[in-house]
Protein backbone atom coordinates (compact mmCIF):
# COMPACT_ATOMS: atom_id res chain seq x y z
CA UNK A 1 0.00 0.00 0.00
CA UNK A 2 2.89 2.35 0.68
CA UNK A 3 4.11 1.91 -2.88
CA UNK A 4 0.65 2.89 -4.11
CA UNK A 5 0.78 6.00 -1.95
CA UNK A 6 4.12 6.90 -3.52
CA UNK A 7 2.55 6.54 -6.97
CA UNK A 8 -0.25 8.83 -5.88
CA UNK A 9 2.29 11.44 -4.77
CA UNK A 10 4.01 11.20 -8.15
CA UNK A 11 0.90 11.21 -10.35
CA UNK A 12 -1.68 13.16 -8.27
CA UNK A 13 -4.72 13.88 -10.48
CA UNK A 14 -3.92 11.14 -12.99
CA UNK A 15 -3.84 8.53 -10.23
CA UNK A 16 -7.21 9.24 -8.58
CA UNK A 17 -9.60 8.16 -11.40
CA UNK A 18 -7.60 4.98 -11.97
CA UNK A 19 -7.65 4.18 -8.25
CA UNK A 20 -11.40 4.75 -8.03
CA UNK A 21 -11.87 2.39 -10.97
CA UNK A 22 -9.65 -0.17 -9.23
CA UNK A 23 -11.74 0.06 -6.06
CA UNK A 24 -14.96 -0.42 -8.02
CA UNK A 25 -13.94 -3.96 -8.90
CA UNK A 26 -13.94 -5.05 -5.26
CA UNK A 27 -12.65 -8.61 -5.13
CA UNK A 28 -14.04 -9.65 -8.52
CA UNK A 29 -10.61 -9.71 -10.20
CA UNK A 30 -7.14 -10.77 -9.09
CA UNK A 31 -4.73 -8.32 -7.46
CA UNK A 32 -2.55 -8.51 -10.55
CA UNK A 33 -5.49 -7.52 -12.76
CA UNK A 34 -6.45 -4.74 -10.38
CA UNK A 35 -2.99 -3.22 -10.41
CA UNK A 36 -2.79 -3.42 -14.20
CA UNK A 37 -5.47 -0.70 -14.14
CA UNK A 38 -2.84 1.50 -12.51
CA UNK A 39 -0.16 0.32 -14.97
CA UNK A 40 1.62 -1.54 -12.18
CA UNK A 41 3.49 -4.78 -12.71
CA UNK A 42 3.81 -6.59 -9.39
CA UNK A 43 6.96 -8.27 -10.68
CA UNK A 44 8.66 -4.90 -11.33
CA UNK A 45 11.15 -4.24 -8.52
CA UNK A 46 10.93 -0.47 -9.01
CA UNK A 47 7.31 -0.53 -7.77
CA UNK A 48 8.34 -2.14 -4.49
CA UNK A 49 11.44 0.04 -4.17
CA UNK A 50 9.18 3.12 -3.96
CA UNK A 51 7.63 1.77 -0.77
CA UNK A 52 10.98 0.75 0.67
CA UNK A 53 12.42 4.21 -0.04
CA UNK A 54 9.46 5.80 1.74
CA UNK A 55 9.95 3.61 4.81
CA UNK A 56 13.69 4.32 4.86
CA UNK A 57 12.99 8.06 4.75
CA UNK A 58 10.53 7.80 7.64
CA UNK A 59 12.99 5.71 9.64
CA UNK A 60 15.67 8.36 9.14
CA UNK A 61 13.26 11.07 10.26
CA UNK A 62 12.43 9.07 13.38
CA UNK A 63 16.11 8.48 14.16
CA UNK A 64 16.76 12.22 13.81
CA UNK A 65 13.91 13.02 16.18
CA UNK A 66 15.15 10.52 18.75
CA UNK A 67 18.73 11.81 18.56
CA UNK A 68 17.69 15.46 18.88
CA UNK A 69 15.36 15.05 21.85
Amino acid sequence: MISLYQLYLEQKEKFVPKFIKLLSFGSSITPEEMLQILDIDLKDPSFWEKGIAYLEEKQSELEDLVENN
